[in-house]
């Protein structure tokens, strides 16, 4: 009986609409996203905001001249496609349908009938779908003329709020409007769901998320491009002023001057004029060699190592930060597991994008094939919160196991190719390109793969050196269609190695004094991983283009907003 009653009880409440907290109206994702496809709404009265998508308008039979016209509350001013038509708390007889990729309804009804002198048009019927950015599907809009001036509601992009009830479609299949899936839209909210999952997969797995400085003084890649911030061009530009056309005034006067000069010398009687004339000449030399001087002196330059950067505002050199790695190390030297989700910045030209967002996880008391199997569950558990899209890519991570293979044995398999011509032909101790990482997964396993072990020369200089000498314990992951989607190892914690590491690679020791710090003062084993959030985007969404699946991407030569 008890059972019976929480089922009753538990039926009713998904019965029920579910009104916004924040506004008093109904979000469509609370409709269209139930399993029913909002059947087990019909009946209820709502109120719904949004955008007009898209419209079709059916001429209805003649009516009678002596049917009454509906007022819809207050009439639009202005340009209609900029106005919002407000309906709220009016009765308004439409019919709201529920429509994914097609479907239909009807609608009709009446409400307070206001008689109006106004000429009769031609009866209509229009059909909107509305949508509020909720969900991909929108909401089908019955509204009739007698009830509305439907012409304010054809314009695509017109915002509307709009008060009816949910009916099911008398027709099904008639009067379907095409739904145009807008792709920007889609891929901002699975990127939000993506974010979200992200944060839930770390916090459930016991990791702190740290939030990471923008501004740093290290290099975390080591001898990467990076992006400077300095105030000193500010301050140069600031009292740095166009003076050509004070100059130009200068030097007319300056030939008059001299033509004064010439008549004083040629009558001698005015010696104390002459004098003052040679006088006032010397000044203004003297002015157009200062200002001369003045324009000369070029803004500095970054790259120059002249500059003086102990005037500018953190008195050294600071750049945008690479990544978190180095930072959040000394985290989880406290907390055991950390976590940062935030933007990384390149100046290298060769990126897609100047600014991407980066998840980058550390673990205390972890060696490298603890991250790996980390690895394999974050994707795991990212691709089954988007199951219901559908994406192959996504199934099969979820479903397959990962091919672990080492470098070396990577460079084997791709000397043997035969059926491809690679661009950059491939030898041992070079950084495996796009094109190398691509025909591992997509041609030769066709699975996400593990390359592991690279020789430490293309590998940042923490990465933890292998027994041989020759590599270190660091792996990328690369996915089918994507390329390198993650990348990480274990951390050098011996200080003798890191600090042979840091010269090898001829980094400059002052700026990573504070990091080998961790190691002077005592560290634990610890390793992590850097997953790159727009290459995971593409994978659920399938988009191709990596400007595609960020707001505002940054790219070289374009930054218009």
């Amino acid at each position: 009986m008890a059972s019976e009653i929480a089922a009753t009880a538990t039926t009713s409440e998904q019965n029920q609409v579910h009104w916004s907290k924040y506004s008093k109206k109904v979000v469509l994702n609370t409709i269209v996203g139930r399993e029913d496809r909002g059947l087990g709404l019909v009946g209820d009265q709502i109120i719904v905001g949004g955008w007009v998508k898209s419209f079709k308008e059916r001429r209805s039979p003649v009516r009678s001249k002596s049917l009454p016209a509906m007022v819809v509350g207050p009439e639009p001013k202005g340009d209609v496609s900029c106005s919002e038509v407000l309906m709220s708390r009016i009765p308004l007889l439409c019919s709201i349908a529920r429509i994914i990729f097609g479907g239909g309804g009807s609608g009709g009804g009446g409400g307070r009938p206001v008689e109006v002198a106004v000429p009769d048009p031609a009866p209509s019927v229009v059909y909107l779908l509305v949508n509020d950015g909720s969900c991909v599907s929108s909401l089908q809009v019955v509204i009739d003329s007698s009830v509305s001036l439907v012409n304010q509601f054809m314009v695509i992009g017109t915002s509307v709020l709009l008060e009816g009830l949910l009916k099911e479609p008398s027709v099904p299949g008639k009067h379907v409007i095409e739904l145009k899936v807008e792709k920007m839209a889609s891929v901002t909210r699975i990127r939000s769901a993506l974010g979200y999952s992200t944060h839930i997969f770390c916090q459930n797995n016991g990791f702190f998320n740290v939030h990471m400085p923008i501004l740093t003084s290290t290099d975390s890649r080591g001898h990467s491009e990076m992006f400077q911030v300095t105030t000193l061009l500010g301050k140069a530009e600031m009292n740095t002023k166009d003076d050509s056309g004070e100059l130009d005034s200068i030097n007319a006067a300056i030939k008059e001057k001299r033509s004064r000069i010439e008549q004083l010398k040629r009558n001698e009687s005015d010696k104390e004029a002459l004098l003052a004339a040679l006088r006032d000449l010397q000044k203004a030399n003297e002015l157009v060699l200062q200002i001369e001087q003045q324009k000369s002196k070029s803004l500095p330059s970054l790259k120059d190592e002249k500059v003086d950067f102990s005037k500018d505002y953190f008195s050294r050199q600071a750049n945008l930060t690479n990544s978190s790695v180095l930072h959040l190390e000394s985290y989880a030297c406290a907390l055991s597991s950390v976590y940062a989700f935030g933007p990384v910045f390149q100046a290298e030209k060769t990126r897609h994008l100047a600014e991407s967002w980066m998840v980058e996880l550390e673990l205390a008391f972890a060696d490298m094939e603890r991250i790996l199997e980390s690895n394999s569950d974050d994707l795991k558990f990212l691709s089954k919160r988007k199951e219901k899209t559908c994406i192959d890519s996504l199934q099969l991570i979820k479903s397959s196991t990962f091919e672990k293979i080492t470098y070396t044995d990577a460079v084997e398999l791709l000397k043997k190719v035969t059926d491809k011509t690679f661009k950059t032909k491939i030898e041992w101790g070079m950084s495996l390109d796009e094109e190398h990482e691509s025909h591992l997964a997509e041609a030769i396993f066709k699975q996400p793969v593990i390359v592991y072990d690279f020789p430490k020369e293309v590998k940042p200089f923490y990465m933890r050196l292998n027994d041989d000498g020759r590599t270190v314990s660091a792996f990328d992951i690369v996915v089918p269609k994507v390329g390198v989607l993650i990348l990480g190892g274990q951390r050098e914690e011996q200080f003798e190695s890191i600090n042979k590491r840091i010269e090898e690679h001829g980094l400059p020791r002052e700026q990573y004094e504070w990091y080998l710090d961790l190691r002077r003062h005592g560290t634990v084993k610890h390793s992590g991983f850097s997953l790159q959030f727009e290459h995971m985007v593409m994978l659920a969404t399938g988009v191709e283009n990596i400007r595609d699946v960020i707001p505002y991407p940054r790219t070289p030569g374009k930054l218009s907003y």
